[in-house]
């Protein structure tokens, strides 16, 4: 009787131990679950972020062409002008 009952105990300790760590792992896949839509959700921003950058960085180097194309268009007229004879 006494084993029985103690067998009895145990196996309602084992299912509150179980149950608890049930919940626990539940828990933790609903934790990492949110971490990962939050990670998802950075990354994307970071993507965006990134194409910006890229945009603004190749409107900077077109802006940079034009103005050594303008100068060497410059530095071409004066050259004419000076093989005319004009100051």
């Amino acid at each position: 009787m006494t084993a029985m009952h103690a067998a009895s105990v145990a196996t309602a300790q084992f299912e509150a131990a179980l149950k608890s760590l049930t919940e626990t792992l539940d828990a933790r896949g609903q934790t990492v679950g949110d971490l990962s839509h939050r990670i998802d959700i950075v990354v994307e921003k970071i993507q965006h972020g990134l194409g910006n950058l890229g945009g603004s960085m190749q409107a900077i180097a077109n802006w940079i062409e034009k103005e050594k194309d303008r100068d060497r268009n410059r530095a071409r007229e004066r050259e004419e002008d000076r093989e005319r004879g004009r100051p």
